[in-house]
């Protein structure tokens, strides 16, 4: 009802729950609709459709749009922020120069409820990491562990920052050597820059992304169902990284070159065109 009261000229829907009913609700609004979407799993009767997903078809959607929607889909679609395309070169040359991991970043979502955070960082105190690494710690505001992750941090022996609802991610990432990132949206922001990643898998939703990025070999899966098993596969993939640095000018090249930045001023363009 307020949509049509407002009658909009522009109606961008970014929800798991809306499907064709809503929209069927739409009868008296005029807008072009515009829908992101990454589950192709219900119809969605949009004039644009947003669906990023590196290795998603736009076959997957066939069936669920109208006929004379238009469908934007896969790693050219990405929607990264302009710092992150502003970043990339710079960061893609300093990638041929790295021979030993000496910078990591470690971001595991906004809130990391079930805090694989400090478990990381125990992990990297047993490996054979040079104490002389530095590790960057980001966390989003509602991360409700900080206290105890800052006490942990005080008794490390590398040179650990923790820093909490950053607004320079890019510049961060681009000078970092490794990354130990959540597989959610963050991880196309980390191959647009070709940062080598230890990826992890905190829901459900993040597994596809983890899956077309490991069998790409973009990034590292890290297993994170228990402490343990995050230990383990995080020590496996680290030593790997370590002993083979080849390896990480392997996940970067491939990284970069499933993201180039670019997809937010395609879908402007598109958006531009719709209006």
């Amino acid at each position: 009802v307020i949509i049509d009261r407002e009658q909009p000229t522009l109606l961008v829907v970014d929800h798991y729950g809306i499907d064709q009913r809503w929209f069927d609700a739409l009868t008296q609004c005029p807008s072009h609709v515009i829908a992101l979407d990454d589950l192709a799993d219900r119809k969605l009767p949009c004039d644009l459709l947003v669906d990023p997903t590196v290795g998603r078809s736009i076959d997957m959607y066939k069936h669920l749009l109208l006929a004379q929607s238009e469908a934007l889909v896969g790693a050219p679609y990405c929607l990264l922020r302009n710092e992150f395309l502003q970043w990339r070169e710079l960061s893609l040359q300093r990638r041929q120069r790295v021979t030993d991991i000496e910078r990591i970043v470690v971001s595991l979502g906004g809130v990391d409820a079930t805090n694989v955070t400090t478990t990381v960082l125990t992990e990297l105190e047993c490996s054979n990491l040079a104490s002389g690494c530095q590790i960057d710690i980001l966390v989003g505001s509602a991360y409700p562990h900080l206290h105890g992750l800052q006490q942990q941090v005080n008794q490390s022996r590398f040179t650990v920052s923790v820093a909490v609802a950053v607004t320079n991610v890019a510049e961060r990432l681009a000078h970092a050597d490794l990354a130990i990132g959540a597989a959610g949206s963050s991880a196309w922001e980390r191959c647009c820059l070709g940062v080598p990643t230890l990826m992890c898998v905190l829901a459900e939703n993040q597994a596809a992304i983890a899956t077309v990025l490991e069998n790409r070999q973009a990034a590292i899966l890290v297993h994170c169902r228990g402490s343990v098993a995050v230990g383990r596969s995080l020590q496996s993939a680290l030593a790997h990284c370590i002993e083979q640095s080849h390896y990480l000018e392997l996940l970067s090249q491939n990284a970069a070159n499933l993201v180039d930045g670019r997809g937010t001023v395609r879908v402007i363009e598109a958006i531009k065109g719709l209006l």
